[in-house]
């Protein structure tokens, strides 16, 4: 099985995109911010790192994480992707807390990464959204950013494997950054012409 390597998000998009310096400063904190829940870092983490869906990240279980030869992957697509070390001890500590109740702890039988109090599912993922957003974290322009950024670096086939979306999608993703990217660039090699507006 083939694993593939952390991309190189680069996160110097035009504003269109969400934010991209507020982007990057929540991702260190999610990081490396050790007052924040645990919970709250690995959703945000993997949000602003792959564009990964809380929706999604919520279904994770113990199945989709892995290490190899000391590195720590997480398949969130067709294709593990190598994960940032102090995101790897997260998961790792999120995987080997206890049961929430001792009811699902006798009953359970899938290690979920975000466990409901109810055995046999997960935690809903309406929570970790208003959280996040109480953060500052707004999920949907945030992903959009870093979604924009992988599409930079990633040919749309790669990225399509990388975090699980279609191939249609990914293509999507690609040719709206070249829009954006047009336009942006345009604007900076042509701005309006604005010295007679006020005669």
């Amino acid at each position: 099985m083939r694993l593939l390597q952390r991309p190189r998000c680069r996160l110097d998009l035009p504003d269109q995109t969400g934010g991209v310096a507020s982007t990057a400063t929540h991702l260190r904190r999610c990081l490396d911010d050790d007052q924040l829940p645990r919970d709250l870092r690995i959703t945000g983490a993997l949000l602003l790192l792959f564009g990964h869906p809380i929706g999604r990240t919520v279904r994770l279980t113990a199945a989709h994480y892995r290490t190899v030869d000391d590195n720590h992957y997480l398949q969130l697509g067709r294709t593990p992707v190598l994960l940032p070390p102090s995101l790897a001890v997260l998961i790792t500590e999120q995987l080997n807390q206890p049961a929430p109740t001792p009811l699902a702890n006798t009953l359970e039988t899938t290690t979920w990464m975000f466990p409901s109090p109810h055995p046999g599912t997960h935690r809903q993922a309406k929570g970790l959204y208003e959280r996040l957003a109480a953060l500052g974290i707004t999920v949907r322009s945030g992903r959009r950013a870093v979604l924009m950024a992988l599409a930079q670096d990633l040919p749309a086939g790669v990225l399509a494997s990388l975090i699980g979306i279609h191939a249609s999608t990914a293509t999507a993703w690609s040719h709206e950054l070249k829009r954006d990217w047009t336009a942006y660039l345009a604007t900076r090699i042509n701005p309006p012409n604005t010295a007679n507006h006020d005669k």
